[in-house]
């Protein structure tokens, strides 16, 4: 049997944006590779997750994007 040695990442934030731009900004987000928003609060609050291969890849994803 051979062992392989492939890595899945997931990481999850919680970002906040100006109530009236909530929508707009969980639209863009869900065209980001990897990205995918879950939910969003009047209050501004949007939970989002990031998936890549590597550790790295989830940072790059986010520096990119902030």
């Amino acid at each position: 049997m051979t062992k392989t040695n492939q890595e899945y990442h997931v990481a999850s934030f919680v970002a906040q944006a100006p109530p009236n731009h909530t929508l707009a900004l969980s639209e863009l987000i869900n065209q980001f590779n990897g990205a995918e928003v879950h939910g969003c609060s009047e209050e501004g609050k949007i939970v989002l997750t990031v998936e890549a291969d590597t550790q790295k890849g989830i940072a790059q994803i986010i520096e990119k994007y902030t």
